[in-house]
């Protein structure tokens, strides 16, 4: 059993991660306009904590992730509150393809499990409509003491500049770049350490053509 299908009963009990993904959540609402006539997709939704909030902004949001308990958390939440616009999806998009378009896609805390990330935000572009919205949230580089327990973790954050350049090879538009989040942290070792969130957001314009290289994140 993986961390993330042992630790999905009591994943929303972390007061850190609640007021992280209400200032991810708030970031992102603030740099992109959400309306009822999109289809949204949140890939790594968890539990759903970010999902929850999108779903109230948009026509219809899948969340989607690998974890069997994770979506089943979420699932308990959709039934409960009996919430119609919200469907869940159990999917590995490192081993599969999206079947489908959306105008919103997406993804937080994700992208440092994923081993080729920008393998991943291919996908991404070819599953997003012309004029749709595709928005990632993850760390900036750290020192790899942000988790207490590097098992499954891929990547020690990302330098932000060079997603910012990536996106733009991809072909998205009017990329931007924010700080979301800012926090001080204590390390296993001890140590209080302080670690930043970062939100990239662009539009896809204009249809494009490209062919994917080898990248480092």
């Amino acid at each position: 059993m993986n961390r993330f299908e042992k630790e999905a009963p009591t994943w929303d009990e972390a007061p850190q991660r609640k007021v992280l993904t209400s200032a991810i959540t708030n970031a992102l609402f603030d740099a992109i306009h959400l309306t009822k006539n999109q289809l949204a997709l949140d890939y790594g939704a968890g539990t759903g904590l970010i999902t929850l909030e999108i779903a109230q902004k948009v026509k219809h949001i899948v969340a989607m992730d690998s974890s069997v308990g994770m979506l089943g958390v979420l699932k308990e939440k959709i039934q409960h509150y009996q919430i119609p616009n919200i469907s869940t999806e159990l999917l590995d998009l490192e081993k599969s393809t999206l079947d489908r378009h959306f105008d919103v896609i997406f993804s937080s805390m994700t992208m440092h499990h994923i081993d080729e990330p920008l393998k991943l935000i291919n996908v991404f572009m070819d599953a997003l409509n012309p004029n749709g919205i595709l928005a990632i949230a993850d760390l900036d580089t750290e020192s790899g003491h942000f988790h207490a327990d590097n098992n499954g973790v891929k990547h020690f954050g990302f330098d932000r500049a060079i997603w910012e350049k990536r996106f733009l090879e991809m072909g998205l538009s009017n990329v931007h770049t924010q700080t979301a989040y800012t926090f001080q942290k204590e390390t296993p070792n001890g140590t209080k350490e302080t670690f930043s969130i970062f939100l990239i957001w662009g539009f896809h314009m204009v249809k494009y053509t490209h062919t994917f290289g080898e990248a480092h994140s």
